[in-house]
């Protein structure tokens, strides 16, 4: 009976070492939030700033965790431009939305705006930069 008691203790041991051994990456699963707007500068016909610039509402912005190949979550922004990737772990994300490229005849027209965050305090909020985009 006692060796019974002593494997299933050893048993529960390691179970435990090994559950608060794991590292968990960048993504979903915890309790940060990145945060952040997307302003749009205007541009008219010929590529010239036209002085206009605001906050854009409904507008697409995506996550990449890690080192991920694609994104991992797609939201769209407030009526203030703001928007809000809630319930992140500790790791290194990447932010972005995509931009007209001004006077594009051949090739892409558009562009993905990128903003890197590094998410240190798993209950911590972080603003990124600005995403500018042309419109």
């Amino acid at each position: 009976m006692q060796t019974n008691f002593r494997a299933l203790l050893l048993t529960a041991v390691i179970s435990t070492v090994a559950l608060f051994s794991c590292t968990n990456d960048a993504g979903p699963g915890g309790q940060a939030t990145i945060t952040g707007k997307v302003q749009v500068k205007n541009y008219n016909s010929l590529c010239i700033y036209t002085g206009n610039t605001y906050y854009v509402p409904d507008y697409d912005v995506y996550i990449i965790y890690g080192d991920d190949a694609s994104y991992g979550d797609r939201i769209r922004t407030g009526p203030d431009g703001t928007y809000e990737f809630k319930f992140l772990r500790t790791g290194k994300y990447k932010v972005y939305a995509y931009s007209d490229i001004c006077g594009a005849t051949t090739g892409p027209s558009t562009e993905a705006i990128i903003k890197e965050i590094e998410v240190t305090d798993k209950k911590g909020t972080y603003t990124a930069e600005d995403i500018v985009v042309v419109d």
